[in-house]
């Protein structure tokens, strides 16, 4: 099974088996996906509140980052 196209009950099932992959590494690299799009939501959201005007600049390059990571 390809875990990239895998559906996220799948992925769970099969981390749940007793199969050798994916293991560990493959939970924390979703894991650490789903925090990345999380904190690209974050930003596409907060970016251009006036609220938060003062700290953009800062929005922007961490939104930038994250959509090259995604």
């Amino acid at each position: 099974m390809d875990m990239t196209t895998a559906s996220c009950r799948d992925f769970v099932s099969a981390l749940a088996s007793s199969a050798p992959t994916p293991g560990g590494g493959g939970a924390a690299a979703l894991v650490g996906a789903i925090g990345t799009a999380l904190g690209n939501m974050v930003g596409a959201l907060t970016v251009g509140k006036k609220n938060y005007a003062a700290a953009e600049e800062e929005l922007r390059a961490l939104t930038a980052k994250c959509d090259a990571l995604v």
